[in-house]
């Protein structure tokens, strides 16, 4: 099967682990992948990352669609003179789809299976639409309806047009649904994919940080974004199990992100920084986390929960907050623990790890001694979406 992916950039984050997580599995699969980038960034990186795939990027006027102040800024002569005139067309059209009508003109000289717009943006859905050829169009969808403050709508019109739009989990999907009732016909959910190889191998690398024997050990791995995964939560829950809990801890916060100094500094005001290190971004977080007792997830807002999942994958229990798709990949009670949307559940939850209350983490860690993943799940949902 010829399959194209289609992006707006490649830029490192979740939706971009997720695309190579795709592209390798599928690859490895027997299917024949090509990537379009109509950002045409970072080529060396992708072919680094995915030496199986095909890179194309855009070609002629199209190149253009994202013009901004350092393409004008690098042009020179007439080439300056033309592309200032297109920015003022750019300017004009911008907020309505005719921008994307104007740009987007030729089509892909090669005609695909599939084709999968991963990003949702219209930029995105629009290309796959309208200048990809393709026998199946495939729209991906990776947030949660309530947490995009409508941004939504720039892409919405597209999504009736697809075959499949795919959410990739099922909370997100009703999300979406229950809001745009519409959209039901189409609806499908794909779970994210995971490279299980790539983690256990970079997990088997040795630890820069050394855990204490004597102290149970917690590992975040998240961006460090007060508003959508609540960083700020941690030493506020740092400071109720110092003062409730018996048990001597550590809780490691692997990840950068906008309010890293802000939570060091309410660390060290609350008193808990000798219970929470930051340890800020790390190339590999697994090689950390195998070592944890369990992890926490602490967010508002997720779509499938991939830092659960790479947590299972090397058998460590999850303690996460009550977010829509959390159900999807934690069973309540037997692979970790879900708590309600507060410091304090939070914080009892992760007392009730740290105790073994009941036997908990013993009953977590028994049933994760013989977890093995695979993305078969996730495969069968994608053909199920292409018939």
């Amino acid at each position: 099967m010829k399959i194209a992916f289609v992006v707006t950039d490649l830029n490192m984050g979740g939706v971009t682990s997720s695309l190579c997580n795709f592209c390798k599995e599928f690859s490895a699969r027997g299917h024949e992948i090509t990537l379009w980038n109509l950002a045409g960034d970072r080529q060396e990186w992708v072919k680094q990352e995915l030496p199986q795939v095909r890179y194309r990027s855009l070609q002629g006027l199209s190149r253009y669609w994202k013009l901004g102040k350092q393409d004008l800024s690098q042009a020179k002569g007439i080439r300056k003179i033309g592309l200032s005139c297109l920015a003022v067309i750019k300017k004009l059209t911008n907020h309505s789809s005719l921008w994307n009508r104007l740009i987007f003109k030729k089509k892909t000289d090669e005609e695909y299976d599939v084709a999968i717009a991963f990003r949702q943006s219209a930029p995105c859905y629009y290309y796959v639409l309208k200048c990809v050829q393709a026998r199946v169009k495939i729209g991906f969808v990776h947030g949660d309806v309530n947490f995009m403050g409508g941004n939504e709508k720039s892409f919405l019109p597209y999504m009736p047009e697809f075959h499949r739009v795919a959410y990739v989990a099922n909370a997100v999907k009703e999300g979406f649904v229950a809001k745009y009732p519409v959209l039901a016909k189409n609806a499908a959910t794909v779970y994210n994919l995971f490279d299980a190889e790539k983690i256990l191998r970079l997990a088997g690398e040795p630890n820069p940080i050394a855990f204490r024997p004597d102290e149970k050990n917690i590992v975040t791995v998240a961006r460090v974004s007060n508003w959508d995964k609540q960083v700020d939560w941690i030493p506020q829950i740092c400071k109720l199990l110092k003062e409730q809990c018996a048990v001597p801890f550590h809780w490691y916060v692997v990840g950068g992100g906008p309010d890293l100094e802000a939570d060091q500094a309410l660390a060290e005001e609350l008193g808990v920084a000798d219970r929470l290190t930051f340890l800020g971004n790390r190339a590999n977080p697994f090689c950390i986390l195998k070592d944890a007792d369990f992890s926490v997830l602490t967010s508002k807002t997720e779509a499938f929960p991939m830092t659960v999942m790479e947590s299972l994958i090397l058998k460590k229990p999850v303690i996460s907050t009550a977010y829509p798709a959390a159900k999807e990949a934690i069973i309540d009670g037997e692979n970790g623990l879900i708590f309600p949307q507060s410091i304090e559940a939070t914080a009892q939850g992760i007392q009730k790890m740290l105790e073994n209350q009941n036997g908990i983490a013993d009953l977590c860690a028994k049933n994760l001694s013989d977890y093995q993943f695979t993305n078969d799940t996730a495969y069968q949902q994608f053909l199920d979406a292409i018939k």
